[in-house]
């Protein structure tokens, strides 16, 4: 859409260690961007992108049920772990209703959406505040 950026950044020169670990799943260890997730339109849409993957020999996961979404697990060929989705229950298609248990059901949620459900809005918000320079790089000791 007009107006929108996605942008991908690679540190080059810099050592990253591979690791395996369950697709779709919190890792502790992972220190990392975890994977994209895209949305597909439909099941079918699902389905058939699978299929193809299959057929170009990319391992991708069975389709996973997450009750609100579908979802399959792939990496693309620079090894970047990629999500496609299909939404049973679209959350963007209506306003937020944060009484329902199919998309809110977390037994111990953060603080934040605690507040929603029980106020209806946030007590605060912490914001990031852009800086004119960079104050330290942290990929490089020292500097």
């Amino acid at each position: 859409a007009p107006g929108c950026t996605v942008a991908f950044f690679e540190y080059a020169g810099q050592p990253v260690d591979s690791f395996s670990k369950p697709a779709g799943m919190p890792y502790p260890q992972a220190a990392q961007f975890d994977h994209l997730a895209l949305h597909l339109a439909d099941e079918e849409s699902l389905l058939r992108l699978r299929d193809r993957l299959k057929t170009h020999g990319c391992e991708v996961t069975d389709v996973v049920d997450h009750g609100f979404l579908r979802s399959i697990y792939f990496n693309d060929n620079n090894g970047i772990a990629l999500e496609a989705s299909w939404w049973v229950l679209d959350p963007t298609a209506r306003p937020a209703d944060y009484g329902d248990d199919r998309l809110f059901s977390d037994p111990d949620p953060v603080l934040a959406w605690r507040e929603l459900r029980e106020d209806g809005a946030l007590e605060r918000t912490v914001a990031t505040h852009l800086v004119d320079e960079v104050t330290r790089d942290l990929y490089r000791p020292g500097a």
